[in-house]
């Protein structure tokens, strides 16, 4: 029987990284309470509670609830109301691993809707340590899809009508893992998935034409950062975009922070069934991989546009 592969237990170790500074207290003043309706001001006081006791997805369930109901009063789509809804759901969302790309889009709403509030600073650090935790992690992850990739060994040569071809399925992969590491800009990491083709005299042309794809993506990724950031669609701020996710849109890109791999991916990773080959192993992990980097690029495209570059 041929041994099975499984992600059990992947993420325990690499979700590790914890933030050390201090994050924003949830708030709960007087003034900004009483600025809620009575319906958001009951769900937002729960949610208060829950996040107290620890009870991190009962806190976010609440305060989504205060911030549909508070929406709904205001008729308000375009703009955030009641900044401390979103600053209490980025604390919420930032204390489950996995969940740092949406923590910073309510952190973000937050300072949209009170851009002068007196924790502004520490807020903006708190994007910032959340960012390069999730940039740090989706390294991670995309290591331990290069680990799967080399575990896919070649087998014997396939019969093609009257002619035998060795597999090079284990170098096809590393080509992706190479793609993966350019996307997020880590070009040596790149070349060295490269280096770990294994065609002895690369007749297909397999390493050559990574080497390319490699040269090409280090010149986007420097045309890119010269540019201003772009973004598809209308969705011109992360309140816009964080309200559709929240009411289950699924269109385009809006919905991709709802997917699994951003909501608790140690447990998506612990759902999945074991598979009987290395292959299928690594095309599942690469699958993931490329939501993570996609997701990324999104946040960090809308923070550049905040910014103004």
């Amino acid at each position: 029987m041929k041994n099975k592969t499984s992600f059990s237990g992947y993420f325990f170790a690499v979700f590790i990284i914890i933030l050390v500074s201090a994050t924003p207290a949830y708030a709960q003043t007087t003034d900004s309470v009483s600025t809620l309706s009575p319906e958001a001001r009951e769900a937002f006081n729960r949610g208060i509670s829950s996040a107290k006791k620890h009870d991190y997805l009962s806190a976010i369930r609440d305060f989504r609830d205060a911030r549909k109901t508070q929406d709904w009063r205001s008729r308000s789509t375009t703009e955030p109301d009641a900044p401390m809804i979103y600053l209490n759901l980025g604390l919420a969302e930032s204390k489950i691993p996995g969940r740092e790309l949406r923590a910073i889009c309510w952190y973000e709403t937050y300072l949209t809707a009170y851009p002068h509030a007196p924790n502004a600073a520490a807020v903006k650090d708190q994007v910032e340590l959340l960012d390069s935790k999730s940039q740090t992690n989706i390294s991670r992850f995309i290591q331990f899809v290069q680990d799967a990739a080399a575990k896919i060994k070649p087998d014997k040569e396939k019969i093609v009508g009257m002619d035998h071809y060795p597999t090079y399925d284990g170098d096809n992969a590393m080509v992706q893992v190479s793609a993966l590491w350019a996307r997020i800009g880590d070009f040596s990491a790149a070349n060295r998935a490269i280096g770990l083709i294994q065609s002895a005299n690369d007749w297909l042309g397999i390493k050559k034409g990574a080497e390319k794809s490699l040269a090409d993506a280090q010149a986007k990724f420097a045309a890119n950062k010269m540019n201003k950031a772009y973004y598809y669609g209308d969705i011109t701020s992360f309140y816009q975009w964080m309200r559709l996710v929240d009411e289950g849109h699924n269109f385009n890109n809006d919905g991709l922070l709802n997917k699994p791999v951003f909501l608790d991916l140690n447990g998506y990773l612990k759902s999945l069934p074991s598979y009987d080959s290395p292959q299928k192993y690594f095309d599942a992990l690469t699958t993931i991989a490329w939501d993570l980097v996609h997701g990324q690029e999104d946040i960090d495209n809308m923070l550049k546009k905040l910014a103004g570059q």
